[in-house]
């Protein structure tokens, strides 16, 4: 199984609406698009500051479905995400791998 991982720090007078607009407008599009199994949201709970911090994991079956998906909607969910909210959520991405 593989695990992408997006990372978001918002500031913090915009997490409620960066939540909303995870859950109700991409995790819908990527089950519409077919692209991952499970799609969760999940708090960041280590670190000082982290109050603003939480991510959207994304699990795939194999690596060629995580390259369809990279190939053709990652771009677009962090080109939007930093359109809707320029200059107020970074996002970073890793993978990971379940053993």
């Amino acid at each position: 199984m593989i695990i992408y991982n997006l990372t978001l720090v918002s500031l913090p007078e915009i997490q409620t609406k960066v939540l909303s607009e995870i859950k109700s407008n991409y995790i819908p599009a990527l089950q519409k698009n077919k692209h991952g199994l499970n799609h969760k949201v999940m708090k960041v709970l280590s670190g000082e500051g982290n109050e603003s911090t939480f991510a959207l994991q994304v699990s795939f079956e194999s690596q060629d479905n995580y390259i369809s998906f990279i190939d053709t909607y990652e771009y677009i969910l962090i080109e939007e995400i930093q359109k809707k909210f320029p200059n107020q959520v970074m996002p970073f991405a890793t993978l990971l791998e379940e053993l």
